[in-house]
């Protein structure tokens, strides 16, 4: 199937021209030849495509041309936009885009068209709107190339000039970043068969539509269609920059089969070493990632007290020596994400990558709702008036994934998250999700529990087996008495203890050491201490499954800290 049939059909002529009368809207980019205008446009219509697709066998996309797979990374970086060809700058328009060109990186062919007053503009490839310097400007290029994505530019606080800050690169990533911030992490629309025995499946976006911005735009509006083997979908983007910059996805996905496992906001990152983990001996650099953990609020939301019970878990990142996945399940769920919580510039020792500015990604759940969700809240499910009640809730419970994929090169994204609903889709049924996605500085402003900063581990000089721990814990109140809750699993802990640091850092120590080969999960929670409590634990240290948390929705509203979480290795 031509990526030319994912368009609305638009009206030909006999003579291959668009038929258009004189009085309707002009082409809105005048400088692309070939483009195709005056088809209508709805969310409806893309949802509709996104189910006709489904309806159909998948068709992988059609081959990159030699000449681009020949590049290497460093040829393919001197194609570039030309600045001056941005859509709508013409306008001045506070919210413009710049297309990328496909190649050997980014291969996948994407249609992208623009959205004006309910019509289309399909833009053709034009390789004048491109700049072609050194090896590459006699590159031989033709309509075969196509585009591969498109970046946005807005206005970010404490810039003068509109800047990018989203782009949509790459299958079905996406990535986007707050004022001050250089990109990181990247999120993806969809995994399939993420982190199972199964070659995993990577959806790609088909097509893109971008809404054009009025004069006063302060968020931009890009519709997507998605497709694989397993399914096809249609996307809403609303994506508002600013400090954080936010992103509002609502979509609805048909399946042609159920896959092993369907994985919901997958966010992909790096972590080479820090806290917990050594340098490599030939970098003098003290850390070295775009993430340095995995946040997550779980917890039942009741009428009366819509503020908890709730968890916070902070699972600290690290390698092991092998492909590692780990889970928890979650009744229900508030928000996940990972972060790259350590903002000091000196623990990167690195002014060049700027480690310290990648930016942190929360999910938060949304409601589905008639008025909200996007592609399909028209005529969902073939119905003007849905019964939202008995539509698949992909948030009613799941599990939290986190991946581990050792490495040495952070050029490679060996960290990925997401979550797997407990809903399975049904094939031909519309499986719909909304939740909204930022891009911020350290920690969702929410978490005002005390939050660990800094962790280390270190042979035990008691006992060469074991592992000695350091977590030190900021923002807990300085005022209260406090105590620990530890749970180990693969191994026993013991010798725990708090000590109040001068500057208000609450420092927790302990040992664990590994029954066996494997790691040793740790969870560290700091409670305030209860008159006539003795010890600074209750959890029994001869115990060697250790004591198991609470399940969301029955822990005590009084934690001071969340639970820090550690994936410690046997051994250093």
């Amino acid at each position: 199937m031509a990526i030319l049939a994912l368009s609305f059909a638009p009206a030909w002529g006999q003579d291959g021209a668009a038929d258009a009368s004189p009085t309707e809207t002009p082409a809105l980019i005048p400088w692309f030849p070939g483009t195709a205008h005056g088809q209508t446009f709805s969310e409806g219509s893309v949802t509709a495509l996104a189910e006709h697709l489904a309806s159909k066998p998948f068709v992988p996309d059609p081959p990159v041309p030699q000449e681009l797979i020949d590049l290497d990374y460093d040829a393919y970086r001197k194609i570039a936009w030309k600045p001056e060809m941005s859509l709508w700058r013409y306008l001045d328009a506070p919210i413009q885009a710049e297309l990328m060109h496909r190649g050997d990186i980014l291969r996948n062919k994407v249609q992208i068209n623009t959205v004006q007053d309910g019509k289309v503009v399909t833009l053709a490839f034009n390789r004048d709107l491109f700049e072609y310097r050194g090896e590459v400007v006699g590159l031989p290029v033709d309509a075969g190339v196509d585009y591969a994505g498109m970046k946005l530019l807005g206005s970010l606080p404490g810039q003068e000039y509109l800047q990018e800050f989203f782009a949509f690169a790459g299958a079905s990533y996406f990535r986007g970043i707050s004022a001050g911030q250089v990109y990181g992490l990247s999120s993806r629309a969809l995994a399939i068969d993420i982190g199972t025995p199964r070659v995993e499946e990577f959806p790609i976006v088909r097509a893109l539509w971008l809404q054009r911005p009025e004069v006063d735009a302060k968020t931009a509006r890009v519709w997507a269609i998605l497709d694989s083997h397993a399914v096809a979908g249609a996307y809403r983007f609303d994506i508002t920059p600013g400090d954080p910059t936010t992103c509002e996805v609502r979509a609805t996905l048909f399946f042609r089969h159920v896959p092993t496992k369907v994985a919901v906001a997958p966010a992909s990152s790096m972590f080479l070493w820090g806290d917990g983990f050594e340098n490599l001996k030939q970098d003098d650099r003290p850390e070295v990632h775009d993430s340095d953990g995995l946040l997550v609020h779980a917890g039942e939301e009741a009428a009366d007290k819509p503020t908890g019970p709730t968890e916070w878990t902070f699972r600290a990142l690290g390698q092991q020596s092998y492909p590692s996945v780990s889970g928890n399940g979650f009744g229900s769920i508030r928000g996940f994400g990972l972060l790259q919580r350590d903002r000091d510039p000196a623990r990167y020792a690195d002014p060049e990558t700027r480690y310290e500015d990648r930016p942190s990604l929360w999910c938060t759940p949304l409601p589905l709702d008639p008025y909200g969700t996007g592609p399909g809240a028209a005529g969902f499910n073939g119905t003007e008036d849905p019964n939202w009640d008995a539509v698949p809730n992909v948030w009613a419970g799941g599990t939290v994934e986190l991946l581990e994929y050792p490495t040495d090169f952070e050029g490679f994204d060996n960290i990925a998250a997401w979550w797997v609903p407990t809903v399975k889709p049904t094939v031909g049924e519309p499986f719909p999700m909304a939740y909204t996605l930022t891009f911020l500085s350290g920690d969702p402003p929410e978490h005002a529990l005390g939050k660990a900063a800094a962790w280390t581990r270190s042979v035990d000089p008691d006992d060469p087996e074991s592992t000695r721990l350091t977590v030190d814990f900021v923002g807990v109140p300085e005022d209260v008495a406090t105590t620990l809750r530890v749970s180990t699993r693969g191994g026993p802990h013991s010798d725990t203890a708090t000590t109040p640091m001068a500057d208000g850092t609450i420092r927790v120590t302990l040992s664990v050491k590994p029954d066996g080969d494997g790691p040793v999960t740790v969870e560290v929670t700091l409670f305030p201490k209860s008159s006539g409590q003795r010890g600074e634990s209750p959890s029994a240290d001869d115990d060697p499954e250790g004591v198991q948390s609470a399940p969301p929705g029955e822990l005590s509203s009084g934690p001071l800290s969340e639970t820090w979480r550690f994936l410690c290795p046997p051994r250093l």
